[in-house]
Parts: C-alpha cells; structure tokens; sequence
C-alpha cells in the first residue's frame, strides 16, 4: 500500500496509524456484525464473497491525506454500500421473506389488539404491494374502526377513479360507507350509479352491485333497466333469479314468466345450497324463492328442516316472516280465514316475538273477531316488557307492549303504559281515549278527549287547512258520543276542500263512522248491534223520517272498502237490509236503495250475503236461499263462504234438503279445510243424515280451532248424548251455558 501521504513527523504518524487501525476495527466489527440469519441471501453471499474487496478499499480510502474529508468517511461507506445495495435489490430481491416478516407482524398485533402496529405493518404491506387493493382494504377498516374514516377514505380513493379501472370490492365499500354514513361520504345518485357500473364493467354480474344498481334503477321506475341489470346478472349467477322474480311480481309480469323465474331461482340457489349446505343465507333464500314460487309448505319444510338441527336466530326470523306471509296471504283470501291465520301468527310470534309487522295482523284478524288467547301471546309479551327494561325511552316498545296488553283483553294496563310521559307524546292521546273506553273508565276518556280536542282545536285556528286536526277533532267527538257534531266538523269547509278530503281514506272513514252513529242515535240502535245475529231493528217513525235517514246509510257504505266483518261500509249494509226486511213505512226505500247500490256494482255479494244472513236469523229460509243461489251463480260455485251459508239454508228448510247442502260444504271445505264455521256447518249436516261419526268429528275438529262458540257445544252435545257419552255431553252443555252467560255480560258491558 502507498506511503506518500504518510505524515513525516513521528508522533504524527503514530497517530495516523492507531487511527487506521481503528478505523479497520471499525469496518471488520461491521461486516462481521451482519447476521446472516436475518439478511437476504443474495445480500449474505455478497459480503462473503467480496470480504477481502471491501478491506482492501477501506484500507484504501483511510490511507489518503484528506484533511477535510476524511471525517465523513463513515457517511460515505454507508452510503455507497446503500447505493450498491439498492441498485442489486432493484434487480435480484426476492421479498418473500419480507413479505412473510410484515405477516407475522400484522398478526402479532391483531392478536395483540396493537392499533398502531397493526397500521404500519398494513401501510408497510401496501407500500411493498401497491397493486394489491386487500391490504389497502384492511387498512381502511382499520382506520375505520378507530374512527378516522376521512383517513380510510382517502386511503382507498386511488383504487376507485371514475374514470380508470380501479378495485370493485373497494368501490362496493365506499358506497356502502356512502349509505350507510352519507355525513362521512356524500354521493349523489348519478355518482353511484356510474360506480356501480364501473364495477360492473370490472367485474361482470357482481351479484351485490347488480342488486343494488337494480335497486337504483326501481327507485327511479327505469323498470326496463332494472330488469335487464338482474337478467344479466343471472345468466351468470342464477341466485339473482330470486330479486328478478321479485321485480316481475312488482311489474305484474305474466304468470308463465314469473313460473320460469321462480323455477330458476329455485334451482340456482339449490345448487349453491350444495356446495356450501351450512349457509344459513342461502336457506333463508330458497325459502323466500319457494314461497314466491307459490310453494309456502315447501319453504316451511326447509326451514323447519334447518331449525331441526341448528336454533339459528335468522332462520327464526325468516320463518316467522314466512308465517306471517302466509297468513296475511290467506286473510287476503277470505277474512273467513281469521281463525286459521290467528295459529300461523302465535306461532310467528314465537319464532320471532319482535315481527311487529305479525303483531299489526293479529290486530286486524282480533277486530275482525278472531279468538285472542292469552297465554300463546305470553312469550312475546314478555320479551316486550323485558326490551322496555333495558330501554325505558324506547315509545315504539311502550307502544308494543301496549296493544300486545290490549289484544289479550287488558286495555287498563295498556292505558296505564300509554299515560306514560303522555305530555311529550301527544300523538298517543288518541291512543289513549280508545283505550280508556275499552277499559270502561268514561270520566277519564271524556277528559282525555276534551284535552285532545281542544289541542287539535288550536292546531286548527293555526291552519284552517289541517285535515288531520280535523279528523281527530271528529273521532274525539264520537269517543265523546257527539256523532252530529262530528260530522259536522268534517263538513265544516268549503265544496272544493270537502271534494278533496272525500279522496282521503281516513277522513271517509271517520265520516262513514260519524254518519253511522247519527243514525243508530236517532234510531234507538245504540249500544244493540254487537254482531249481525242480533235481531235488533231500526225505530223509523214513518217514511218520511226513512227518507231522511236513508242518506246517511248511503254516505256510510261509500265510506271506505269492506275488509272484515267490522268495516262500518258493511254495517252501513246491515242497517238498510235490516230497514228493508221490517216491512215497515221506509222498507220499501231501503230495498229500491240496495237495488240501486247492486246494480251500480257495490257490494253486491255483501248485500247479497247480509240479505241471506238476516233471513237465515229471521228463520226465512226461503228468501235465503234465493239470495244465496243468485250470489253462488254470480261467484261461478267458487266462494267457500256463500256456499256455506247456501248448505246451511238447505239444510235448515222445510223440508231439508242435506244431500244438496253436503254437496256445497264439500267444495266449500276444499277451499278452506281449517275453518270453523265450515266444519260446524258440515257437522250439521251430518246430524241430519244421522251420520253421527262423522259429525263427532267435524264438531271436536271444529271447537279445537274455536271454542267460544255455544251453538257448536250444543251441537256436540247433542251427538254425544245420542252416541251414549253422556257425561262428556254435559259437559259441553255447561260450556255453553257459561259462554253464554258470559256473551251477554259482555254485550251489557258494552251497551
């Protein structure tokens, strides 16, 4: 090695050599201090190969005479061996183990709940794979999670340009973001749905994205587009067949079209099923598409078939609803059904005690006259009142477990609940007037109704235009047994607001109710017609007074639609057929006014059925039967329930005609084989053709689905008595006397 710049004084050069050397120290301390075990490979057998190269250049270097750069020496080894280093990692890097090291250290800190490190080892992993759209994935939900969702945002907005390819999965999280918390993302309309095609045109038939973008276009009636989302979508995955079938009952496509749907969907999302046979979704799924495809028991199999072996919460959910379903489905048939459909929802209930949308229905079916049971309600009654523990602000709850209390025949402690913080709700004053009725405490339903009047009073001094003040001023009047004033309320306004309110549903309700009530005052009515079997008739003094009241009963039945047998159209009905069949001063304008309403076309199989229903009371069998043969042709033999009836009038006349009446029960009973009164009627029958059996069984069947009826135990004790179960046979006899008696309290208590 050179010795020309050595320095010439001894001490100086002395110096310079302890200096070297050190500084050899130094660089051999290095190379030696690499751990082979945590280096690369490539950068392992550089240093070994080259050892003696990287000596003799650092016994170079320190053996110049730099004065003034000799102390950086040690930067500028560091920095050529990092330039060395790049320039062999840019082309012969394997970062695999790298990679493998980020991994562990990730896991490290999810398992360690490491916020921090769990961030830069995902911003480490990103960083050494930009194109990898899942690291940058879980990062944003990491971010997410700790509540910097502008940072998340920001994190994935390269990977979704709206006009570049970019990652559908990351578009598809940024528009849920977008509606779930549009505060932390707004995207308008357009902005999602060229989203949702970009991804779409990244990722053909997305099932998510397909639905969604259908969903879009619903919203916005572009059917054709919706439609031809879906259908492109199910070409490639038949599951989608399930929201296209939904979209073509929406559009009310052919049944033919729907059946082919239905079929596909079915088999799409059995195919699935048998790749992955634990998905809960997916059984949920194929239940929903059988139920669509007009197969309920089908879709009720399955998922009892998934409860059998595992007590899933969400197939609960979905059976329930499919309960539900089925029962509203029914009810929609026939309001005959209501016994039937009362079982489908307590057991909805069961599955599901918070399907609010069962409990509505079970409302409808109690006021259509449906046996409420109390303990088959228990279950949902208690996990109501438990959920308004846990949250004692919760109203929707409160107002739950109210009507639940209501349903089973307790309105006091449904009003006890509703009188809670009543002051912050005044929407529920009207709520609360009904109950009190119910429970029989007047004096305080009258003054809760003045209170809700005058409120609703000063709402209408404010704006002369506020239909609803209005309507609730006039149900108040009528809790408060004012009916004239009511109706007055209602018709206080000029011609051109009242023709505008006629088109408001509850507005004609109220009116039909009003008018209602006016009539029965002023015909001693009042408190006397419980149900249509009551014989009570209206007080006309002559024809003159008919004449006048006649009118009211036709503003009653052009009140609303008749959907069960407490809709006040259908007693507007009653009330004139019973007016026609007095035979008194105004029968004969009551007949010409139901003559008149059918040959209008309405009503006319209820005023046809009302006219049988009263002559079967009045024992007139005869015009019975002549009303029930015109409304049986005009329905083409298909109603179940104008055929029961016709059995019953044959079978009932004189003399009795039971061969023909079996004959009509038997269609009838094909159409609705649960229902009580056809099973009664049937069993009826059977006494008068001495097959006593046979009537035994129809009768129990009967009574197992309703037993407050009193004639079906006297019926049934009748044959039991002739068959020699005596016993037995009294006691349905006291069944029936004990539901009588207690009928009658019942229609006391309400007169």
């Amino acid at each position: 090695m050179s010795s020309d710049n050595t320095p010439e004084n001894p001490s100086q050069r002395s110096d310079w050599n302890r200096r070297r050397v050190s500084y050899l120290r130094m660089g051999r301390s290095f190379i030696d201090g690499i751990n082979p075990d945590r280096s690369l490979n490539p950068l392992k057998n550089l240093f070994r190969k080259r050892r003696e190269i990287v000596e003799t250049s650092i016994n170079w270097f320190y053996s110049r005479n730099w004065v003034l750069a000799y102390s950086a020496a040690p930067v500028l080894l560091v920095s050529l061996l990092a330039f060395l280093t790049a320039v062999w990692a840019r082309s012969h890097a394997d970062f695999s183990a790298h990679r493998q090291f980020l991994l562990r250290s990730l896991q490290t800190a999810t398992s360690a709940a490491d916020v921090v490190r769990q961030e830069l080892s995902l911003r480490a992993l990103q960083n050494l794979e930009p194109l990898n759209s899942n690291y940058a994935l879980q990062l944003a939900e990491l971010l997410r999670g700790s509540g910097r969702v502008a940072d998340a945002i920001n994190t994935l907005r390269p990977y979704a340009p709206s006009d570049a390819a970019g990652s559908p999965e990351i578009r598809l999280w940024l528009l849920d973001l977008a509606a779930q918390n549009p505060q932390d993302l707004s995207l308008s309309e357009e902005e999602r749905i060229a989203q949702l095609q970009r991804v779409l045109s990244e990722s053909p038939g997305n099932v998510k994205a397909s639905k969604t973008l259908a969903g879009l276009w619903t919203a916005r009636q572009e059917w054709q587009l919706a439609e031809r989302c879906l259908e492109e979508s199910a070409a490639l995955f038949p599951e989608v067949n399930l929201e296209l079938l939904k979209l073509q009952i929406l559009l009310g496509r052919s049944p033919e079209d729907r059946s082919k749907t239905g079929q596909l969907a079915v088999s799409g999302i059995t195919k699935r099923l048998e790749e992955q046979p634990n998905d809960v979704l997916l059984t949920c799924s194929l239940a929903e598409a059988l139920y669509l495809s007009q197969k309920p028991l089908e879709a009720r199999e399955k998922l009892e078939e998934w409860l059998k072996r595992s007590d899933d919460d969400a197939v609960k959910k979905v059976l329930s609803r499919l309960e539900f379903l089925i029962a509203q489905s029914e009810l929609m048939e026939s309001v005959e059904n209501k016994d039937s459909c009362t079982v489908m929802l307590y057991r909805s209930l069961k599955l599901d005690p918070s399907n609010q949308e069962a409990i509505q229905l079970l409302r409808t079916v109690d006021r259509a006259g449906a046996l409420i049971v109390k303990g088959e309600l228990q279950s949902c009654i208690d996990f109501w009142r438990e959920r308004l523990r846990l949250e004692p602000e919760n109203r929707n709850a409160l107002r739950t477990l109210a009507s639940l209390q209501e349903l089973i025949g307790e309105p006091r402690a449904a009003a006890d609940l509703i009188r809670t913080d009543i002051g912050r709700y005044p929407g529920d004053r009207l709520y609360l007037v009904d109950l009190l009725t119910k429970a029989q405490h007047t004096d305080q339903a009258d003054q809760m109704a003045q209170l809700a009047v005058s409120e609703q009073q000063q709402a209408l001094e404010k704006n002369p235009a506020d239909r609803e003040a209005r309507v609730n001023i006039a149900r108040c009047l009528l809790i408060l047994k004012r009916p004239e004033e009511a109706r007055r309320m209602l018709l206080d306004a000029s011609d051109e607001i009242i023709n505008e309110c006629r088109r408001d549903p509850k507005w004609m309700a109220v009116f039909g109710a009003a008018s209602l009530a006016m009539f029965d005052d002023q015909t001693e009515l009042t408190g006397k017609l419980g149900t249509i079997s009551q014989t009570a008739m209206p007080v006309i003094r002559d024809r003159a007074h008919g004449r006048e009241l006649l009118p009211l009963l036709k503003d009653v039945v052009m009140s609303g639609p008749i959907t069960d047998s407490t809709s006040v159209p259908l007693a507007g009905i009653d009330r004139i057929v019973r007016i026609a069949l007095t035979g008194g001063a105004a029968a004969r304008d009551a007949d010409k006014l139901l003559t008149e309403l059918r040959s209008d076309g309405i009503f006319v199989l209820d005023i046809l059925s009302l006219q049988a229903a009263h002559a079967l009371t009045l024992e007139n069998y005869d015009l019975a039967v002549q009303s029930l043969e015109l409304a049986n042709s005009m329905t083409n033999g298909a109603n179940p329930l104008i055929l029961n009836n016709l059995a019953i009038a044959k079978v009932r006349s004189k003399p009795s005609r039971p061969w023909e009446a079996l004959k009509h029960i038997e269609v009838s009973i094909r159409e609705l084989p649960d229902n009580p009164e056809i099973l009664s009627t049937r069993g009826e029958i059977h006494i008068a053709l001495n097959s006593l059996n046979e009537a035994e069984k129809d009768l129990r069947h009967s009574l197992r689905i309703r037993s407050d009826r009193p004639k079906v135990h006297r019926m049934l004790a009748d044959v039991l008595k002739r068959t020699g179960q005596d016993k037995e046979a009294v006691a349905h006899l006291n069944e029936a006397e004990k539901l009588e008696r207690l009928q009658g309290a019942e229609q006391a208590r309400r007169r």
